[in-house]
């Protein structure tokens, strides 16, 4: 237990260096672009029921590449989301001793968050396959990012902004994948609640 709060702290200072380093982002013209991101996160619950406190280290590793031509341009992520201390019910497993613990909605789970072809110009921008897909403040359509695994979506997707001030969005979604999904890489199946 004391590795992992040693991890937890080594962590966090590192993430304070590399934050006040003074790190220019560069828009990668065409060619080929890397995005890594690591975050821990710890959640504690206490609940006057008879679930016992739940503690939950969790950390999510992600790996994403991209490809850009010109206008066409494709994306694939990948998150890893695994537990450090997992005294807390996930929600999903159900297995073991975690039924309990009160409820910490972050499963361990490796999945593909995204895998994308995308098209944009001044006035249209198309956008198929599986996307971090959002709609204003998030209230209906959105990616849970308070969770370690995001929820996604499988889309086709439109945005036609060639009018000034008008910016006019359509997309079908052909498939939901929520934070609870588990052992499955591309998310198919879910096991609990979002």
């Amino acid at each position: 237990m004391k590795r992992i709060y040693s991890l937890v702290a080594a962590t966090a200072i590192m993430a304070s260096a590399v934050q006040a380093a003074d790190v220019k982002k560069t828009e990668v013209k065409d060619g080929m672009s890397f995005k890594i991101r690591d975050n821990i996160r710890y959640e504690g619950v206490e609940q006057a029921n008879a679930s016992k406190d739940a503690t939950s280290i969790t950390n999510s590793l992600l790996l994403g590449a991209k490809y850009k031509a010109g206008s066409v341009s494709a994306y694939v992520e990948a998150i890893n989301v695994s537990a450090l201390e997992d005294s807390y019910s996930d929600g999903v497993t159900g297995n073991g001793d975690d039924s309990q613990y009160s409820l910490v909605l972050d499963p361990e789970q490796t999945r593909i968050t995204q895998a994308k072809l995308m098209y944009n110009s001044k006035t249209l921008g198309l956008t198929l396959g599986r996307d971090m897909y959002t709609l204003d403040d998030h209230r209906f359509v959105g990616h849970v990012f308070w969770r370690q695994m995001p929820q996604t979506f499988d889309v086709a997707a439109l945005c036609y902004k060639g009018i000034e001030g008008l910016k006019v969005k359509a997309a079908y979604v052909y498939g939901r994948h929520q934070v609870s999904y588990k052992d499955n890489l591309w998310g198919t199946h879910s096991y609990g609640g979002a």
